[in-house]
């Protein structure tokens, strides 16, 4: 007995079925897009209302219709720390004359642990800043191409309610050279810490029995002399920054062994300010340079703000 064959048909539309199957797509589209802007434009107005009792409660990094960073450096093994600050300005003449209380909730993903320092917190009406901690561990083993997510929330409960929240999206950069910048509100000064992870160093310029591009190992290099050393190179770093927001710690070990002639500085009334410098790091090496802030009320925690506010430039083995 044979068996029978049964086709699929394809099914045709008509020009008005496809006139309403159109209509209908363009109208969950708008649906969603009315739905989003209408979340948006009722947080504008609700800020709007508190605003106008003298009500600020505000943060760099969070916002009420929920903002998003990303994070491309963590080693994947160590606990790394978020830092969240808040204020209760809207510029340096307008600020709230009480206190205001607030909670605090962070959500993770499953690869992570999430810890908070503190679960509810303060803003002072004298200090008008203040800020909380949240440090994340790997769940296992945390490869390279696996991502995690925190969300926080901050949540004003005194004299008005207002909701804040970011999310960040956390991944490892595979990176043998790295910086990060540890900083907190009130804090007068920030560390810049780079990492160089080369092991090894390459030669830019050939002497003895050398070449250009040969690899010098860390034992090799050391038995080397001074001026044959200069003629080698693991990393080489450029760092430039606004003196209007940081200035140098002139007595720093890094900047006074910059390379000649590598510095740029400007004038401001009258006064010169240093701008930038380059300097080499050893294989396998570390570097800690502190750097004072003009404003102590900002927070600069580097890569917890999307962006650096020091201009971090390297040349490395992997460029020769």
């Amino acid at each position: 007995m044979k068996r029978k064959k049964f086709k699929l048909k394809k099914i045709k539309l008509n020009k008005k079925q496809k006139l309403i199957a159109i209509l209908i797509a363009l109208f969950i589209v708008t649906l969603t897009l009315v739905t989003t802007f209408g979340r948006y434009a009722y947080n504008l107005y609700q800020n709007y209302i508190l605003e106008s009792q003298g009500f600020y409660f505000n943060s760099s990094v969070m916002s009420m219709n929920g903002s998003k960073h990303s994070i491309n450096n963590w080693d994947g093994v160590n606990a790394y720390p978020i830092s969240i600050d808040l204020n209760n300005k809207k510029n340096d003449l307008l600020w709230t004359k009480s206190d205001i209380t607030y909670d605090i909730t962070v959500e993770c993903s499953s690869n992570i642990r999430c810890v908070l320092n503190k679960t509810e917190g303060v803003i002072y009406s004298d200090t008008q800043v203040d800020s909380y901690t949240i440090t994340i561990y790997p769940v296992g083993n945390f490869t390279e191409n696996q991502t995690a997510e925190v969300k926080t929330t901050a949540k004003s409960t005194y004299p008005y309610v207002k909701e804040l929240s970011t999310t960040y999206n956390i991944g490892i950069e595979t990176s043998n050279f790295s910086y990060k910048i540890t900083d907190s509100v009130g804090s007068k000064y920030l560390v810049l810490e780079l990492t160089n992870a080369f092991t090894y160093y390459k030669v830019q310029t050939a002497f003895g029995n050398y070449k250009v591009g040969d690899n010098i190992s860390i034992d090799e290099y050391n038995s080397l002399t001074t001026t044959q050393k200069a003629n080698c190179l693991s990393a080489r770093v450029t760092l430039k920054f606004n003196p209007n927001d940081l200035l140098l710690d002139m007595t720093d070990t890094t900047y006074k062994n910059r390379l000649s002639n590598s510095q740029t500085t400007t004038i401001m009334d009258s006064y010169q300010y240093v701008t930038g410098f380059q300097f080499k790091m050893d294989a396998s090496s570390n570097n800690k340079i502190i750097f004072y802030k003009t404003d102590s009320s900002k927070n600069y925690t580097y890569p917890s703000n999307s962006n650096s506010i020091i201009e971090v430039s390297t040349y490395t083995v992997d460029d020769i």
